[in-house]
């Protein structure tokens, strides 16, 4: 995944083909990522931060719950996953109720 410069400290994917849209805010001394995407761009995405930066990713952001923006957290179990109390719940819900495991594997 090619992440675009924004500006000096942030980077943004918006190509559309693999997702919703993902980026990193560069801090100090770590990183902070917007969104994950599904499972293999998620990791595809975490695996193309260390082509901008050596710093650690201590957070990932999640915007909202659909499964293009959540469902690739799994390449980021690492860091602390930061969202809205109700992104929470409806992620816990859907786990009981709609997400398959192919589609929590495979997006």
């Amino acid at each position: 995944m090619k992440l675009d410069k924004i500006s000096e400290r942030v980077y943004t994917n918006t190509d559309g083909l693999s997702g919703g849209n993902v980026g990193i805010i560069i801090l100090e001394n770590r990183v902070l990522a917007v969104d994950s995407q599904y499972p293999v761009s998620g990791a595809d995405f975490r695996r193309s931060i260390g082509d901008i930066t050596k710093k650690r990713v201590s957070h990932l952001l999640l915007t909202h719950v659909h499964g293009d923006h959540i469902l690739g957290a799994q390449a980021f179990d690492d860091t602390n996953i930061v969202s809205h109390a109700r992104v929470k719940e409806k992620m816990e819900e859907n786990l009981k109720t709609i997400w398959t495991k192919e589609e929590l594997k495979n997006g």
